[in-house]
């Protein structure tokens, strides 16, 4: 649907360049808009089948998965199994704590994790512990250029850190110094300044109008002074975000100016179509702030395209494997149970350790 404040052509003058692209910015944002509110009306249904069904069955699956770990800890202790598949049972057993203990704040799964973790490496001897530092320190001399205060932990990761921003903050203060801008660069930041300004000016020119015309305490009548109350409260939400296409709308809907949009000049098309850009890059970024928080949820990249249909089919998909992943656990533990040579058949064919893969 074309936009109230889109300009007209007339078959007798041809529409300019300026005018055209300030009614495609209108296209492109209403285009825009739509896409966005498909992503709001999904989004809450989304919303809800996630608090509902999506984040309780990880728990639950969360839940199972430390069960089945418990089986392990148990067969351990009550099966007698070869080096090899005692190893590869304990490797199963503290990647999957350390997988499930990132989600999980389970005290019997610490617990269990704490247990199964590599005995301390050997006392290190002062002298050894010297050398192994001054080898440490020569290196980062080597690697970074500058020496080490003895005063420094080298073994104090955040200590040698902060060394290394100061020794880098030290170096841009020596190195950096303040360059002369090119007569390019300074008319460039002129013509930018001046588009921000008359952009400004051009949005500032429209509210003003439009708080003339609606200003509800020049009106008599109680229903109309009501209206204008409320006219005026949309005007000044849209007049702080920016809104140029809902001033304009309560423009010509509401005042009885001549001054349409066609008669603007090229210069004041262009001051708005600089700020109709900003308000299309604005719903742009909510657009795909929304989409790329159910990328990372599903554990898709940043390149990889979603849309409001594929989200649903995807959310739809995961809640059907969260269900039967649970069932497979479920079965396995009552499997492994009563079963030991179960559990080591089904170590022979694990592909890796990994709890995705179980």
């Amino acid at each position: 649907m074309r936009s109230v404040v889109a300009i007209e052509e007339i078959p007798s003058r041809p529409l300019t360049p300026a005018q055209r692209r300030y009614n495609a910015i209108l296209q492109q944002i209403e285009t825009q808009k739509a896409t966005l509110a498909h992503w709001q009306q999904v989004h809450e249904s989304c919303q809800q089948q996630v608090a509902g069904k999506y984040e309780p069955l990880r728990e639950a699956l969360t839940q199972e998965q430390i069960k089945l770990l418990f089986v392990f800890d148990d067969a351990l202790t009550r099966h007698k199994f070869s080096k090899t598949q005692t190893n590869q049972l304990t490797q199963v057993i503290l990647q999957w704590c350390e997988q499930l203990i990132e989600t999980s704040d389970d005290a019997a799964l610490l617990s269990l994790y704490q247990r199964y973790q590599p005995e301390a490496e050997p006392h290190v001897s002062p002298e050894d512990q010297a050398e192994m530092d001054a080898a440490m320190r020569a290196a980062f001399e080597d690697t970074f250029g500058f020496s080490l205060d003895e005063a420094v932990d080298i073994n104090d990761a955040e200590s040698i850190a902060q060394v290394l921003f100061e020794q880098q903050q030290t170096y841009q203060q020596e190195t950096q110094r303040p360059r002369k801008k090119t007569a390019k660069q300074q008319a460039k930041e002129a013509h930018e300044k001046a588009e921000a300004e008359a952009a400004h000016q051009s949005i500032q020119s429209v509210y003003r109008q439009l708080v003339k015309a609606l200003h509800p305490d020049r009106e008599t009548n109680v229903d109309e002074r009501t209206r204008k109350t409320l006219l005026m409260q949309a005007v000044t939400v849209a007049y702080e975000e920016k809104n140029l296409i809902k001033l304009l709308e309560l423009q010509q809907q509401e005042t009885r100016t001549s001054h349409q949009i066609h008669q603007l000049s090229e210069e004041k098309i262009n001051s708005f179509i600089k700020l109709l850009e900003t308000q299309w890059q604005q719903l742009k970024v909510e657009t795909q702030q929304i989409e790329n928080n159910y990328k990372q949820m599903l554990g898709m990249t940043h390149f990889d395209k979603l849309t409001p249909k594929k989200l649903q089919s995807y959310l739809k998909a995961d809640i059907a494997h969260l269900e039967q992943k649970i069932k497979s656990v479920q079965q396995d533990r009552r499997l492994f149970e009563r079963d030991s040579q179960a559990l080591i058949t089904w170590l022979k064919y694990q592909p890796s350790y990994d709890i995705d893969n179980e």
